[in-house]
């Protein structure tokens, strides 16, 4: 059971600029401080940022590292490499669990793996981070175990790809993503889907083309659905239908048809005894108008998320700025999934709707374990399929399994200095909200994480204040839009003059004149432990004592100006504000 426990993670929390991601990240933010991970280059990195924000506020310490950083400091004979590598560094350092490859393929290139004798694009690559991929050291990566290659099929850190190439591309996804997740004036859709599909046939396959196939996938991932969920299939239906339901805003959509050379193209087949026909239609992703109710699709159709292709369904229903969707499951690759592997896409609905795994990024991640072949020596369809499904989105955005409900936050208006504790209550609809996530951040000096009891109540206990300012808090739960709440920090912890420098936890207010054991402190933290200050106002001095400000900043400078205080010039400490 989950209790209110206060998880102090980071006191130097510190989240990506372009300049100083990789940096921060590989000499001071301890352990468990990096939950997500957003690699991108350097010119869309700034677009990412609010993003990194937004979810670093709302309980994932999230940052970012640019494929230009990257590729000067980790080794490896390819981005693709280069990449892993940092991925798996972040992974095992800081713990991170969540990756989101901000870019298309262009900037972060698939790794191709061999299987059914042709070279397959995949993306789990950088998530799947057990073994190298090419142990017998040729060219082909991903190899079956007996021709040289041990591949992971259980995932490490759960992944998405924002098909984006420019700031402006970047933008538009993350505003949509960022709409789903918090926008309360669209409430409704959410619990509407939409199961779509067609006859698939091969030439004259007659057992392939049985529509029994994928009606039967439809329906049977339909009956996952809860019983709030309004749903209906609209099978082998014209095209001006299904605009229309797509465009009526659909939370979930589901597609199970035919598809060729990436493209917005399906085909529907009809057969008689004489005549073998091929209808196609697009599937609108570009031109969609459902503005502020975006949907998920899960398209279970060739080559539909080819990324190597201009035309992707899976692009474009990404990319739509004002219309589409935020997140999208999706073959690279041939699919067989209304014959060869329905499990798979069962376990993906079973997951999300009836195992509590809302993440769409971890539910595929999961679903996909049924892929891997029983033994490693076995290369067949389910094993490619492995290799080219692929998840489009922020792996952890949550699909709404129930219409959302609005959160209140209750929190104190303001609060001291030093080591506080205190409560913050969520409640909703006048009733109290258990296991709801509160995250508390004021800048980066003070983070901390509690869940609410069943009383709604989460408990912060010792979090360390140590300026004045404004801390944000967030609450959050499945099916419910966060909230956000301010506390107004208040007081002075300085005392007497500045140089008085303490680590946490021992944040005893003391009026001495400084000398070398606050010398070696200020070392301890720029340098070793990192451990944070307990008052940020006595540690900032070097401005003042070079004639300057104080710019709430501790670095190198305080550090010189002590120095120059204790050893050679002398010069006064200032005194406290």
């Amino acid at each position: 059971m989950k209790q209110a426990l206060l998880l102090i993670l980071v006191a130097t929390l510190q989240h990506a600029t372009v300049a100083q991601a990789a940096t921060v990240a590989a000499t001071t933010l301890p352990v468990d401080s990096v939950a997500c991970l957003i690699v991108t280059n350097q010119d869309m990195a700034p677009a990412f940022a609010p993003y990194a924000d937004l979810k670093t506020r709302a309980g994932t310490p999230t940052e970012i590292v640019t494929t230009e950083y990257i590729t000067a400091h980790y080794p490896g004979d390819s981005i693709q490499i280069q990449v892993r590598n940092c991925i798996r560094e972040y992974h095992n350092q800081y713990h991170t669990e969540w990756v989101m490859l901000g870019g298309d393929v262009n900037i972060i290139p698939f790794m191709y793996c061999w299987s059914l004798l042709d070279t397959i694009p995949t993306d789990n690559y950088y998530s799947h981070l057990d073994y190298n991929w090419n142990e017998d050291g040729d060219t082909l990566f991903g190899e079956a175990f007996n021709r040289g290659d041990s591949v992971d099929y259980v995932a490490e850190v759960y992944l998405g790809r924002l098909p984006c190439s420019t700031s402006a591309q970047t933008t538009a996804m993350l505003n949509k993503m960022v709409s789903y997740q918090y926008d309360t004036t669209h409430i409704g859709y959410q619990t509407e889907a939409l199961f779509c599909g067609t006859t698939i046939c091969f030439e004259d396959d007659v057992e392939w083309s049985n529509p029994r196939f994928s009606h039967v996938l439809l329906s049977n991932m339909r009956n996952y659905c809860p019983a709030n969920m309004q749903d209906s299939i609209y099978f082998a239906e014209g095209p001006d239908v299904v605009k229309a339901e797509m465009d009526a805003g659909r939370g979930l959509i589901i597609n199970c048809s035919q598809a060729q050379n990436g493209g917005n193209i399906a085909a529907r087949w009809t057969r008689n005894p004489k005549t073998f026909q091929e209808v196609k239609y697009t599937y609108f992703a570009d031109s969609m108008a459902n503005t502020g109710e975006y949907s998920v699709f899960f398209n279970l159709t060739c080559f539909n998320a080819a990324l190597t292709q201009p035309n992707a369904t899976a692009r474009a229903f990404m990319l739509n700025p004002t219309g589409g969707g935020v997140g999208y499951v999706g073959a690279m690759y041939y699919d067989w999934s209304h014959k060869l592997y329905v499990d798979f896409h069962e376990r993906m609905m079973e997951l999300i709707f009836q195992q509590s795994v809302p993440e769409l990024g971890k539910a595929l991640a999961l679903a996909k374990e049924l892929l891997a072949p029983p033994d490693w020596r076995i290369d067949d369809y389910r094993r490619a399929a492995f290799f080219n499904y692929i998840y489009l989105g922020d792996p952890q955005m949550r699909l709404w399994t129930a219409n959302p409900s609005i959160l209140i936050c209750s929190s104190p208006d303001e609060i001291g200095l030093g080591a506080q504790t205190f409560n913050v209550t969520v409640m909703s609809a006048g009733e109290p909200v258990a296991d709801a996530k509160v995250c508390l951040q004021k800048g980066t000096e003070s983070y901390a994480i509690a869940y609410t009891d069943p009383t709604g109540t989460a408990t912060f206990s010792g979090v360390p204040f140590i300026s004045s300012g404004i801390a944000t808090v967030v609450a959050s739960k499945h099916n419910f839009f966060p909230i956000e709440d301010t506390i107004q920090i208040v007081g002075s912890c300085c005392v007497a003059t500045r140089g008085n420098v303490q680590l946490q936890p021992n944040c005893t207010p003391t009026g001495d004149a400084p000398d070398v054991s606050d010398l070696t402190a200020l070392i301890d933290y720029l340098f070793i432990s990192f451990t944070p200050l307990c008052c940020l106002e006595e540690s900032d001095f070097a401005p003042e004592i070079f004639g300057g400000q104080p710019d709430n900043m501790v670095d190198v400078g305080d550090l010189t100006a002590m120095i120059d205080h204790l050893f050679i010039n002398f010069p006064p400490m200032p005194g406290c504000p």
